[in-house]
C-alpha cells in the first residue's frame, strides 16, 4: 500500500501482529516479555546473550524481506 494511504498503518499493524504471533509460536523458548509498538519490539530473554542472538536469527528467518536488529542494554 502507498505510504499516503490512510489504511497503510492499519494494514501494517495487522501484519506485524500476525508476524509476532507466528514468531512466538515457532520459537523454541519464548521470551519473558515481548512488547511491540508498530515496527519496534522490546524483548526480554533471560536465558543469556547466546539465546538472544538465536532468537534474533529466528525472527529474521521467518520473512527474508524483514531484517530485525537488536540493541542490548546492560
Amino acid at each position: 500500500m502507498p505510504m499516503v494511504s490512510s489504511l497503510s498503518p492499519v494494514v501494517s499493524n495487522i501484519f506485524m501482529e500476525y508476524f509476532g504471533t507466528l514468531a512466538l509460536d515457532t520459537v523454541e523458548k519464548n521470551p519473558s516479555l515481548w512488547l511491540r509498538y508498530f515496527g519496534d519490539t522490546f524483548v526480554i530473554l533471560p536465558q543469556g546473550l547466546d539465546r538472544l542472538q538465536d532468537f534474533c536469527n529466528h525472527i529474521n528467518s521467518i520473512r527474508l524481506t524483514f531484517k530485525f536488529t537488536m540493541e542490548i542494554e546492560t
